[in-house]
């Protein structure tokens, strides 16, 4: 299976983690957790695409931002105060600069986490743990 937004072919035994529905409020809070998370690891920059729902013409969809992690809550704040995208209401998807895990805040107030690392799961499991987030885990492409 190839992911759609940018044809790439799944990294081998990938898994994904989804979370939610998350209202706004809890949105915020899993994203400041992620970058606090990303930072701690030593990721000190990520990139940021925006996808279904937000307000750009499609040549600007899913074009890699490159965004120091400490900064991405306040440019994802940012994009919101300018109408081009909202969070839990249009797709902002979260890479590290090697893509060993990727963040979806989608569009239908969804987290998802995928990746084949264990230390990312781990921090995905401990970020919706705190928020209290039903999760459930599937292979791209699967059930």
């Amino acid at each position: 299976m190839t992911n759609a937004r940018d044809g790439e072919t799944p990294r081998p035994n990938e898994t994904e983690l989804v979370a939610g529905p998350a209202d706004r409020a809890t949105m915020v809070e899993a994203l400041a957790l992620f970058a606090q998370g990303l930072e701690s690891m030593s990721i000190q920059e990520t990139f940021l695409e925006y996808g279904w729902g937000c307000n750009l013409d499609t040549p600007h969809l899913w074009t890699p931002i490159r965004v120091n992690t400490a900064n991405l809550a306040a440019t994802i704040f940012s994009a919101e105060a300018l109408d081009i995208c909202q969070l839990g209401r249009s797709d902002l998807f979260v890479t590290d600069p090697q893509r060993k895990i990727t963040l979806l805040f989608c569009h239908e107030s969804h987290i998802h986490v995928t990746t084949n690392r264990d230390e990312y799961l781990a921090l995905a499991t401990s970020v919706f743990s705190a928020l209290n987030l039903h999760v459930f885990a599937r292979k791209p492409g699967g059930p």
